[in-house]
């Protein structure tokens, strides 16, 4: 079990460095992710703005992060319930596996997630 979790704490210090380089990256070049499916349907999906909200968030910016992407925040705890139940499930078990339950919170994320898709690009938000 020990060397599982040493082998968690090194792939979420590999993941932070990533991300961390690639906040600088934006931050020093203005070039961010582009959205394939903004340029292709002209609409913006539920996760654009989210490279803008995360840079927003990081000058405590709240306000911007909003208005960037108002669906972050659920985006940003569902991701945190995910890491945390695959990271339990691995140290735990030694079993690896990307499958999350209760399917229940899956399939309300994803309702929330399309229902948002919907409302931003009919209100325009």
């Amino acid at each position: 079990m020990r060397s599982r979790v040493i082998k968690t704490v090194r792939v979420y210090v590999t993941v932070s460095a990533v991300l961390l380089a690639y906040y600088f990256f934006v931050r020093a070049s203005g070039l961010g992710v582009p959205c394939l499916i903004k340029k292709l349907t002209h609409h913006n999906c539920p996760g654009c703005g989210n490279s803008r909200a995360v840079m927003a968030l990081a000058h405590f910016d709240v306000r911007s992060a909003v208005r960037f992407n108002a669906f972050i925040f659920a985006e940003a705890l569902y991701a945190a319930y995910v890491c945390a139940y695959i990271t339990y499930r691995y140290i735990k078990t030694g079993r690896y596996e990307l499958v999350v339950r209760p399917g229940v919170l899956n399939i309300i994320f994803l309702a929330a997630l399309l229902i948002w898709w919907v409302v931003r690009n009919i209100l325009g938000v």
